[in-house]
């Protein structure tokens, strides 16, 4: 009896073993998450590495991101780039964004820039069913570690992941799962934002 429990559980290794082999040889992508109603507050954590995190991504028909400075001085954005799969653009220089502040980015719109308020006037429009932010801390957007924060949503393999994936803040071939049946038009970091599970997405009457 002992004997036949042995081999049974090592088939079922060997079996797990085989599917995860199948799965990474196939490129196979995955979304972690389920679908919810729920409204959260962005509760985003990251590991040392991280000076800056995104915290809420609204798409539809306001597209805007909040990020918070999570390092121990003020961050200037002279140099760096805010990316979606292959737009970019120079995020203004002459904003700063304090320790542990947080700023809304507005996209596609017009104002006035603040300590917690800058505006980008043109840039590609921010689709709920699929899409990416990158943030570059320089204009080489090749080099792995100029890209400082990430997010992909809806489906896999986005212009900056590859960076973000070396730079494990984000995980190959992952994506946030957006629900159209709820209304989904934007995420929030609940958790760590360099994996799915950080993620959730958010129903219109959250906002």
């Amino acid at each position: 009896m002992t004997s036949s429990l042995v081999k049974g559980s090592r088939w079922f290794l060997q079996l797990g073993v085989l599917l995860a082999v199948l799965v990474m040889s196939t490129g196979v992508t995955w979304a972690q998450g389920e679908c919810n109603e729920q409204c959260y507050t962005p509760l985003a954590s990251a590991g040392a590495n991280f000076r800056l995190v995104l915290e809420t991504v609204r798409f539809d028909d306001t597209d805007y991101i909040i990020v918070r400075n999570l390092s121990g001085d003020d961050i200037s954005f002279e140099g760096w780039q805010l990316c979606q799969e292959q737009t970019c653009v120079a995020l203004p220089a002459d904003n700063p964004l304090a320790h542990g502040a947080r700023m809304t980015i507005h996209l596609n719109e017009a104002g006035s820039n603040s300590a917690s308020d800058v505006y980008i006037e043109t840039f590609s429009p921010l689709e709920p069913a699929a899409g990416e932010i990158a943030i570059f801390n320089s204009a080489d957007l090749e080099s792995m570690s100029s890209v400082v924060a990430y997010v992909r949503w809806g489906a896999a393999a986005g212009e900056g992941s590859r960076e973000a994936i070396a730079m494990r803040q984000w995980e190959t071939g992952s994506f946030v799962p957006i629900c159209p049946e709820l209304d989904h038009v934007g995420i929030r970091a609940v958790g760590d934002v360099s994996i799915v599970r950080g993620w959730k997405g958010q129903p219109f009457g959250c906002w």
